[in-house]
């Protein structure tokens, strides 16, 4: 019992001591230049493709069915991964990606349920309805995540998510992952 109690303490102590670390990574020039960044992501959440993309998705709404669990299950090659994987949206997202010599690690668009409407890498989760993320950024407002290892993209990123808007009206939402060792090594 003795060693239980001991055990459960030092996790609680490492967990918060890896918060405050979480919170501590983020110095005044790392925030400025992610503030740069949601500049550009927003620049990219306005580009008539992903627009498009968004309003395709909307139309059709979530795939019947598809929950976080049942999209976890899913291999990268299933064909509902690759045909949203595979539209003119996701190739636009994924060529982004490529030209940020490791910048950016994840970026994926979601429709006004939650839902993916593209994607360059499969994420970990099909719907982010209720989730922070998700949930600002459809207020037509910006919002930045904390520093965090991130599954899908396997770094440790700061997540940025912003609106997609038709005229002016949010209809889904860009998140984009930021990887926090690039952003470090721009601020040396």
């Amino acid at each position: 019992m003795k060693t239980l109690v001991i055990t459960l303490l030092s996790c609680a102590l490492v967990g918060n001591l890896l918060a405050l670390d979480s919170a501590s990574r983020i110095t005044p020039e790392i925030q400025a230049e992610l503030d740069a960044q949601k500049r550009t992501i927003a620049q990219w959440a306005a580009s008539p493709v992903l627009v498009a993309a968004v309003k395709a998705q909307n139309k059709s709404g979530p795939l019947p069915g598809m929950t976080n669990g049942k999209w976890r299950s899913l291999k990268p090659n299933d064909a509902i991964v690759q045909t949203l994987q595979q539209n003119a949206a996701s190739m636009w997202l994924a060529k982004k990606l490529g030209a940020s010599n490791g910048l950016y690690r994840e970026a994926f668009l979601s429709a006004a349920k939650g839902e993916k409407a593209a994607f360059a890498t499969k994420p970990t989760s099909y719907l982010h309805a209720n989730d922070e993320k998700f949930e600002k950024a459809m207020t037509g407002q910006s919002w930045q995540g904390k520093p965090e290892f991130d599954k899908s993209s396997r770094s440790h990123v700061v997540q940025i998510s912003t609106p997609v808007l038709d005229r002016g009206k949010p209809i889904g939402v860009l998140v984009v992952g930021v990887a926090m060792k690039t952003m470090k090594e721009m601020t040396r």
